[in-house]
């Protein structure tokens, strides 16, 4: 019979072998799974994310997220290890600092967005007062295409902006409101270089209704003041005004017209030269002016000479103050249009003779537009 098994060594191996898998199993029973802390570090992440932590404290984010990967890739691993030999401390670690990261992202994140909406909110209001004043000022200018696609582009852009911005997408609307920034003030600039040019003619403008004050006091008699710029006729009797009407004016009314075709009205003085009314005219009343004078025939001639206007143009003409006017907008080829009670009016005071100055404004641009 083999007694082995009674012997003292044998009994000392056993008590040793039972100590050490006690030890272990109590090392394991102390070695939690780190599952409830990685799971509070993906909700933290979330609560980061759903701020907008990943764009406003993107450093600090993606140091939270490191450290939820690797606590999730030692959990992996330990768990494919035999239980006994597990060890969890390390990803529990590193769940609970990326807990911590991410409640430092969420409260920089909505510190910088508090700030970064406030700024926002700002700019939104600015560009959509620009988009509004030129509106207002600059909807009867004769922009060409290239501005009002300008213009309809940061409108866009800014409608984009403050969707952006309902939607918390702060990034998106910074964006969108570059593009509007870039748009709306091309426009302004290329907007103010063509009016600024346009009133280095004001001194010359002043001159004249300077004129048609004295006309009108010396002869004791009518003088008409055309401002374009006002969209205003002014009527004046022996030097003070009587009268004034709401006019609409060519497409192209900025300038002085040039050749037949251009959709401009002339500038300069001029005077009555025919009244129409009845089947003589298709706008009710019609005073027809003197238009091409010398001055226009000189300038003509001389840009047809330096080649700025093709030889195949002619001068035009047929340039009248009419009727059928009202329609709110600058529609003629280059005439003055008044609603038909106003040319009525009108069209029984002047004669033929009465001078007419066509002037670009009456006030100087400051005056009119602030930029």
């Amino acid at each position: 019979m083999n007694r082995k098994w009674l012997k003292p060594g044998f009994w000392l191996f056993t008590l040793l072998t039972i100590i050490a898998l006690g030890w272990l199993i109590l090392i394991k029973l102390q070695s939690k799974s780190p599952a409830l802390d990685i799971a509070l570090a993906r909700e933290k992440l979330s609560e980061a994310r759903a701020v907008g932590a990943e764009i406003y404290a993107t450093i600090i984010f993606d140091e939270a997220t490191a450290l939820y990967d690797s606590a999730n890739l030692i959990w992996k691993r330990e768990n494919e290890k035999y239980f006994f030999m597990s060890e969890y401390s390390r990803a529990e670690q590193l769940a609970q600092l990326s807990v911590k990261q991410s409640e430092a992202s969420i409260k920089k994140a909505i510190s910088y967005s508090g700030n970064l909406r406030k700024n926002l909110e700002k700019e939104l209001r600015r560009y959509n007062e620009k988009c509004r004043m030129f509106e207002k000022q600059f909807d009867q200018l004769p922009l060409d295409k290239e501005l009002r696609s300008s213009f309809l582009s940061a409108q866009m852009s800014l409608k984009e902006a403050e969707l952006a911005f309902s939607n918390l997408n702060y990034n998106l609307c910074i964006e969108k409101l570059k593009i509007t920034k870039e748009e709306i003030d091309f426009t302004f600039t290329i907007t103010k270089q063509l009016l600024e040019e346009y009133f280095t003619m004001y001194g010359l403008w002043s001159d004249l209704n300077a004129q048609a004050l004295n006309y009108s006091t010396q002869h004791h008699d009518y003088a008409l003041v055309v401002s374009k710029f006002q969209k205003k006729c002014f009527l004046y009797y022996a030097g003070k005004e009587e009268a004034s009407y709401d006019i609409e004016l060519g497409k192209n009314w900025i300038g002085d017209k040039r050749h037949k075709g251009d959709k401009s009205t002339p500038e300069g003085l001029y005077h009555i030269v025919e009244k129409k009314s009845g089947k003589q005219t298709k706008y009710h009343k019609a005073l027809l002016i003197n238009f091409p004078n010398t001055d226009d025939k000189i300038r003509f001639a001389a840009e047809k000479k330096n080649g700025t206007i093709p030889k195949n143009l002619d001068i035009g003409g047929l340039i009248e103050l009419h009727g059928e006017g009202g329609k709110g907008t600058n529609w003629t080829d280059g005439c003055i249009a008044f609603s038909n009670e106003d040319i009525d009016q009108l069209y029984v005071k002047v004669n033929k003779g009465t001078p007419i100055f066509i002037i670009g404004s009456l006030q100087t641009l400051d005056k009119i537009i602030v930029w």
